[in-house]
């Protein structure tokens, strides 16, 4: 129970428990119940509508209310007056509260529900307390420990004896299969010639005292002459450039020293000289303008281009043996072109070895296909990259773009150039000459970039675009083209043979579909506050009009009530 007195919309309440506060009316009313409410405050028949339970704990009401009540309590504060309390009927006893019927019943359920099973009655028969002695220990310890069995029979020999030749052919194989790959070797290889061939071309000083550079043990300071001489010469100087040119010298220098081997990230290097290379190749990376020698992506829209603009003869409409040396060139670099995008193979993926016959698989009659990739930097098993066909051609140049397409349309040729079916270890894309004739080889991927400079300079596009065309481009157009066409991030990822999220950095966005995105991140911040839903509107306006009623409701009566 307690004491109610009005003024100026403003509430006294006095509890039981001798708390006073001072509260507005809906305070009051999620306070009390709507009964008590109106028989309170509002005792007339008539009256504002009972508020919702959400009007009552609406953001509105309670600014409204605080305010209201800071004011008054201001007002007091200052008048240092206090309105007679009305008495109220004081309950029999003490306020009691209690569970609807069914509630506690319920949450005892609930609480027991959680108990452990091992407190029940039923458990502790089932399992008795164990002796704390060192015989129950010794047993315990038998059953989850066990116990191994004597040897009853001679052990049987299981390797037989091997010549010393036997054996030292497995310990080379051993130490074969613990080396970096071969094309790693030879790269690490290079690198460390140019930096030897770097630290020896130092001519002496002037006085005559000789100006060595010793090239090992590694140094901060010639390593790091050595990288900004490299970008004096207009080579890539970034952090990814200049990370493998370092790990070829220290790879060099734990397997042939020894020095500093478990040192990270740069080990056969002192923690010191160390960190004044790291701070030089940052310098460096700084200088680098990546934008201007980086691998543009090839693109779908940039074979379209090729095609449409007639750089690409493709010989469209005349069979097999009507095709010139020249046009089987193209169909076979197209259907190159298309593959290597839509599989995002890498560079050593494009090999003659890695592409054979064998490694593709055609698909129905849609030309769908599948191309299986051989173990790389980041599978170590076979898998398998997805090549998409069309389920209806056109019949004219835009079904060269269908990767499965053009790989149907080049085996054909290839089977006719072949005279039958096709031996599976033979490369995927041989060598023509200029006789139309098969070559003994597959034609190498500097010979397909060769022909994709060749269509870009026919297409007339800038020469430093020409420069920057690379084999990577291949899985950069890839994964751009499968992220501007909707493709899922964990779809690219599984296509391109991706272990982390590092796809993400050859992802290139088409500058006009960004342009339209924010555009349209603009027209909706902008129209955002005029499409406010109106019925949360009109719900503010009617709590805001019952409020205002239901205050002058009880200012004027200034009665109060239990």
């Amino acid at each position: 129970m307690c004491r109610v007195d009005a003024q100026n919309g403003l509430y006294d309440v006095l509890y039981d428990d001798g708390d006073t506060l001072v509260l507005t009316g809906p305070e009051l009313a999620a306070d009390l119940d709507w009964e008590r409410w109106r028989s309170a405050v509002a005792p007339a028949a008539t009256g504002p509508p009972a508020p919702t339970a959400a009007e009552r704990t609406s953001p509105l009401a309670r600014r409204r209310g605080e305010s209201l009540a800071s004011a008054r309590r201001r007002q007091l504060d200052e008048e240092s007056l206090r309105l007679p309390a009305i008495p109220c009927a004081q309950p029999a006893g003490p306020p009691t509260r209690s569970m609807a019927p069914g509630t506690k019943a319920s949450a005892v359920a609930r609480v027991l529900e959680g108990m452990d099973a091992r407190t029940t009655e039923a458990y502790k028969r089932a399992h008795p307390p164990a002796e704390r002695t060192l015989e129950t220990a010794r047993a315990f310890h038998a059953r989850r420990i066990g116990t191994l069995a004597p040897r009853t029979r001679t052990t049987k020999l299981r390797w037989p004896m091997r010549t010393a030749e036997e054996t030292d052919e497995l310990l080379h194989l051993a130490d074969q299969f613990s080396t970096l790959k071969a094309s790693t070797l030879a790269t690490y290889r290079s690198s460390r010639t140019g930096y030897e061939q770097f630290c020896a071309q130092s001519a002496p000083r002037a006085d005559g005292s000789p100006s060595a550079m010793a090239p090992y043990p590694l140094l901060a300071r010639h390593v790091g002459g050595w990288l900004i001489a490299r970008w004096g010469k207009g080579l890539m100087s970034n952090l990814n450039n200049t990370k493998p040119l370092i790990s070829a010298l220290t790879y060099h220098t734990t397997t042939v020293t020894g020095h500093d081997a478990n040192v990270h990230p740069f080990p056969g290097m002192p923690k010191r000289e160390r960190r004044k290379l790291h701070r030089i190749c940052l310098g460096l990376s700084e200088l680098e303008d990546m934008a201007m020698k980086r691998s543009v992506p090839l693109t779908l829209l940039l074979l379209r281009l090729f095609i449409e603009d007639g750089a690409v003869d493709l010989g469209d409409g005349q069979p097999n043996g009507g095709l010139t040396a020249q046009q089987k060139r193209n169909i076979r670099d197209v259907a190159r072109y298309g593959l290597n995008r839509v599989a995002m193979l890498r560079k050593d993926d494009c090999s003659p070895d890695k592409q054979t016959v064998g490694h593709y698989q055609e698909m129905g009659q849609r030309h769908e296909g599948r191309l299986m990739v051989d173990p790389g930097k980041a599978h170590s098993t076979h898998v398998f990259a997805e090549v998409p066909g069309a389920t209806e051609l056109a019949g004219d140049w835009t079904d060269w773009l269908v990767p499965g397409y053009a790989m149907a349309r080049w085996l054909s040729v290839y089977r006719d150039m072949a005279g039958g079916d096709l031996d599976p270890q033979a490369p995927l894309f041989p060598e023509i000459d200029d006789s139309g004739s098969l070559g003994t080889r597959g034609e190498s991927i500097h010979s397909l970039m060769a022909a994709v400079k060749g269509w870009a300079r026919a297409v007339r596009l800038p020469a430093e675009f020409v420069e920057r065309l690379t084999p990577h481009g291949f899985r950069s157009g890839g994964c751009s083209d499968a992220i501007n066409s909707g493709v899922s991030h964990e779809e690219i990822r599984l296509q391109g043979r991706w272990t982390s999220h590092a796809y993400e950095m050859y992802i290139h966005l088409n500058s006009a579909a960004v342009r339209a995105s924010f555009a349209r991140v603009l027209k909706h911040a902008a129209t955002c506050p005029a499409d406010r839903d109106a019925g949360a509107r009109a719900g503010y306006e009617r709590f805001e009009r019952w409020y205002n009623d239901a205050i002058t409701e009880a200012s004027s009566s200034g009665h109060s009530s239990d």
